[in-house]
């Protein structure tokens, strides 16, 4: 994902195997939310910028982290029982 071209030499191999940069996974809401509930969360519901319903969301939360490039991103509240 996000790779336009495999590699052509050792080094872009090498380069390319060892990396963590690139994603492994993309999900969409549907099953993130599938596999959040069968980890025990509930409530689980997709958010967008300054809607969580934790007032301490507000402190921490960035505009630049729910959109990128004028794209919303997935931002996801979910509760987990302890």
């Amino acid at each position: 994902m996000g790779e336009r071209a495999r590699a052509k030499t050792w080094v872009d191999f090498i380069r390319d195997r060892y990396k963590r940069s690139t994603h492994l996974w993309m999900y969409d809401f549907p099953t993130f939310k599938a596999l959040l509930e069968s980890a025990g969360f509930s409530r689980v519901r997709r958010c967008k910028f300054g809607d969580a319903n934790d007032p301490m969301f507000a402190k921490v939360e960035d505009i630049d982290r729910f959109v990128d490039h004028g794209h919303d991103e997935l931002a996801i509240e979910a509760i987990k029982a302890l």
